[in-house]
Protein backbone atom coordinates (compact mmCIF):
# COMPACT_ATOMS: atom_id res chain seq x y z
CA UNK A 1 0.00 0.00 0.00
CA UNK A 2 1.54 3.79 -0.99
CA UNK A 3 0.22 6.44 1.27
CA UNK A 4 1.02 9.84 -0.74
CA UNK A 5 1.57 12.48 2.32
CA UNK A 6 0.07 15.54 0.15
CA UNK A 7 0.54 18.22 1.15
CA UNK A 8 2.45 17.10 3.89
CA UNK A 9 1.59 19.69 6.30
CA UNK A 10 -1.94 18.88 5.63
CA UNK A 11 -2.28 15.01 4.14
CA UNK A 12 -5.33 14.86 2.45
CA UNK A 13 -5.25 10.61 2.49
CA UNK A 14 -5.20 11.08 6.23
CA UNK A 15 -8.87 12.57 6.12
CA UNK A 16 -10.09 9.81 4.10
CA UNK A 17 -11.67 6.99 5.25
CA UNK A 18 -11.20 4.55 2.91
CA UNK A 19 -7.27 5.58 2.82
CA UNK A 20 -7.53 5.11 6.62
CA UNK A 21 -9.30 1.82 6.08
CA UNK A 22 -6.59 0.26 3.35
CA UNK A 23 -3.81 1.42 5.58
CA UNK A 24 -5.12 -0.24 8.56
CA UNK A 25 -5.91 -3.73 6.08
CA UNK A 26 -2.46 -3.67 5.57
CA UNK A 27 -1.41 -3.37 8.67
CA UNK A 28 -3.62 -6.53 9.83
CA UNK A 29 -2.52 -8.59 7.05
CA UNK A 30 1.09 -7.78 7.14
CA UNK A 31 1.12 -6.38 3.13
CA UNK A 32 3.81 -3.56 3.52
CA UNK A 33 3.22 0.31 3.89
CA UNK A 34 5.21 2.65 1.84
CA UNK A 35 4.98 6.68 2.67
CA UNK A 36 5.96 8.76 0.40
CA UNK A 37 5.82 12.93 -0.35
CA UNK A 38 5.22 14.05 -3.65
CA UNK A 39 8.23 16.08 -4.82
CA UNK A 40 7.42 19.75 -4.90
CA UNK A 41 6.47 18.93 -0.40
CA UNK A 42 10.11 16.93 -0.15
CA UNK A 43 11.41 20.45 -0.23
CA UNK A 44 9.34 22.31 2.24
CA UNK A 45 9.27 19.13 5.15
CA UNK A 46 12.87 19.13 4.75
CA UNK A 47 13.69 22.39 5.65
CA UNK A 48 10.37 21.60 8.46
CA UNK A 49 12.79 19.25 9.44
CA UNK A 50 15.21 21.17 10.88
CA UNK A 51 13.11 24.06 11.72
CA UNK A 52 10.00 23.48 12.61
CA UNK A 53 10.10 19.94 13.73
CA UNK A 54 6.70 20.13 15.89
CA UNK A 55 4.70 21.31 13.50
CA UNK A 56 5.47 17.61 11.69
CA UNK A 57 4.83 15.65 14.49
CA UNK A 58 1.23 17.86 15.06
CA UNK A 59 0.67 17.42 11.32
CA UNK A 60 1.54 13.82 10.41
CA UNK A 61 0.08 12.68 14.20
CA UNK A 62 -3.56 14.54 13.93
CA UNK A 63 -5.81 11.44 12.76
CA UNK A 64 -9.37 11.55 13.45
CA UNK A 65 -11.07 8.43 11.84
CA UNK A 66 -14.39 9.12 13.16
CA UNK A 67 -14.39 12.37 11.24
CA UNK A 68 -12.99 11.11 8.23
CA UNK A 69 -15.01 11.42 4.41
CA UNK A 70 -15.46 9.29 1.68
CA UNK A 71 -16.92 10.93 -1.17
CA UNK A 72 -19.72 8.02 -1.31
CA UNK A 73 -21.68 8.08 1.59
CA UNK A 74 -22.83 3.95 1.37
CA UNK A 75 -18.84 3.62 1.40
CA UNK A 76 -18.55 6.06 4.48
CA UNK A 77 -20.83 4.34 6.44
CA UNK A 78 -19.97 0.08 5.41
CA UNK A 79 -16.64 1.76 6.74
CA UNK A 80 -17.46 3.48 9.88
CA UNK A 81 -19.36 0.45 10.62
CA UNK A 82 -16.22 -1.95 9.92
CA UNK A 83 -14.21 -0.10 12.03
CA UNK A 84 -16.73 0.27 15.22
CA UNK A 85 -17.36 -3.44 14.52
CA UNK A 86 -13.08 -4.44 15.04
CA UNK A 87 -10.68 -1.56 16.87
CA UNK A 88 -12.73 1.45 17.04
CA UNK A 89 -12.01 4.71 16.20
CA UNK A 90 -9.39 5.53 19.11
CA UNK A 91 -7.19 2.59 18.13
CA UNK A 92 -7.64 3.17 14.52
CA UNK A 93 -6.14 6.65 15.05
CA UNK A 94 -3.44 4.83 17.28
CA UNK A 95 -2.49 2.39 14.76
CA UNK A 96 -2.00 5.20 11.85
CA UNK A 97 -0.43 7.18 14.17
CA UNK A 98 2.23 4.77 15.57
CA UNK A 99 2.86 3.64 11.97
CA UNK A 100 3.80 6.69 10.62
CA UNK A 101 6.14 6.91 13.84
CA UNK A 102 7.81 3.97 12.57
Amino acid sequence: VLVTLSPWDHPVALTRIWCLFEILTAMTSDTPITVELPPNDVEAFDAALSDDFSNIRSSLCHIDSANAQATNPIDLQRIREQIKSTVGFTALNTLVKDRLRA
